[in-house]
């Protein structure tokens, strides 16, 4: 492969050998595959009280919300219940030159943090240059469109990797972050995500996942936290990882970094498949993922599809705290 030139500057030297200790080129495919299936099965998985969203009334909510428009993006931020907000998003493009042609990415993420803001804030502020860099290195080395998936891939799973390991060192590693990103690269859409904040499609009024949470109940990811020699007790109910986190995976926590994961689960979706209607990116905290599924969610956006991309966030942080989320709410939409 192209990917072996002798001469590849050590990032992306990194990427290959993440490659061969990790999953083989060949594998990817199958593993994008069966990521977008795990997803699609779990869709249904939440521990709201349907009722409670459903007579949920947005225009009571009296809290204040954070509300950012940004073209065909809207974005929301309410701390809620909580004592402090400790969410971050990210909204921008990712310009830069791949064998003498301009790509202009569009990168879209939230970041929910625990135990402080640090976590998030560093990498709301650090990721789309450690993308630009790492992406405009492995895709000038490319030569095919698989060769192109295996470097895309590899990024994505190497950077909350990377970023979690500086954050760690040069921050001291206080508290940690849940990482939900999307790029959109030659009509492909990429979503990588790190813990439970979650990204769905609301295609024409129905639902497609394009995440799953990484739940310490779930049975697999139980296993790769006993795996790294920690363990799972569950806390009023809730599974948490040393009988703290409820995510198994998440970035920074140096207290519980041996049982938790910072390795992104990944999964692309080619948009040529969405047909002609409104279409929308919907990337959310676990606030609103609380106390509505993702169905309920997209039938939501259906019936307030005349809203532009803000008013839609805003009109699901709302309801979302008024159906008695008791967490931050942070909430980026795009219509895509």
């Amino acid at each position: 492969m192209v990917l072996l030139k002798k001469n590849i500057p050590s990032f992306a030297q990194n990427i290959i050998k993440y490659n061969r200790r990790s999953i083989p080129p060949s594998q990817i495919q199958d593993n994008l595959s069966q990521e977008f299936q795990d997803a699609q099965t779990h869709l249904n998985d939440c521990a709201a009280a349907s009722s409670r969203w459903r007579f949920a009334r947005p225009e009571k909510c009296k809290e204040l919300i954070a509300v950012e428009k940004i073209g065909r993006i809207g974005v929301v931020h309410m701390q809620g219940l909580r004592p402090q907000m400790e969410d971050y998003h990210i909204a921008t493009q990712l310009t830069f030159s791949i064998k003498s042609l301009i790509y202009s990415i569009p990168l879209y993420g939230i970041f929910d943090g625990h135990g402080g803001v640090a976590c998030a804030r560093y990498l709301a502020k650090n990721l789309a240059r450690y993308l630009k860099l790492h992406l405009e290195t492995a895709l000038t080395l490319t030569n095919s469109i698989d060769e192109e998936d295996v470097a895309i891939f590899n990024v994505l799973k190497l950077a909350f990797v990377d970023l979690g390991a500086n954050y760690r060192k040069f921050y001291r590693g206080e508290g940690g972050s849940t990482a939900n990103i999307a790029i959109i690269f030659k009509n492909q859409l990429w979503v990588a995500n790190v813990g439970d904040t979650r990204a769905i499609l609301v295609a024409s009024g129905k639902v497609i996942a394009l995440s799953e949470d990484a739940k310490p109940g779930l049975e697999k990811y139980r296993k790769g936290v006993e795996t790294r020699h920690s363990t799972v007790i569950d806390v009023d109910g809730v599974p948490r990882v040393g009988g703290n986190l409820a995510t198994a995976r998440a970035v920074g926590h140096s207290e519980t970094h041996s049982g938790v994961n910072p390795r992104s689960k990944i999964i692309k979706y080619p948009l040529n498949q969405l047909t002609e209607g409104k279409n929308y990116l919907i990337i959310a905290c676990d606030g609103l993922w609380d106390v509505a599924s993702s169905i309920e969610v997209a039938k939501t956006v259906q019936k307030i599809s005349h809203l532009s991309p803000e008013e839609i966030a805003s009109f699901l942080a709302r309801k979302a705290f008024e159906a008695e989320s008791s967490d931050n709410l942070s909430v980026l939409v795009v219509a895509l």
